[in-house]
C-alpha cells in the first residue's frame, strides 16, 4: 500500500526491478559494442603494421581470406 492506503498495482511494483533489468541489458549492449569497436580497430590498425614489420605481404593474406570465402 502506498501513502494514501490504496493498493498498489503489480506494474508500479515491479517497475524497480524493471529499470535495473534494462540498465543491464543496455550496460550487455554497450560492452558488445565496445568490444566489436576494440576487435576492429586492432584487425583494422594493429595487425597490417605488425604482419608488415615481420615481412608478409599484405596482399597474398588478402587472396588467401578471399578463397576462403
Amino acid at each position: 500500500m502506498n501513502a494514501l492506503n490504496h493498493p498498489q498495482s503489480d506494474a508500479q511494483a515491479q517497475e524497480p526491478h524493471r529499470a535495473f533489468r534494462s540498465f543491464w541489458v543496455l550496460f550487455a549492449v554497450g560492452l558488445l559494442y565496445v568490444s566489436f569497436g576494440v576487435c576492429f580497430g586492432l584487425l583494422e590498425y594493429g595487425v597490417p603494421p605488425i604482419l608488415m614489420f615481420r615481412g608478409v605481404d599484405l596482399a597474398s593474406m588478402g587472396r588467401f581470406t578471399f578463397h576462403l570465402v
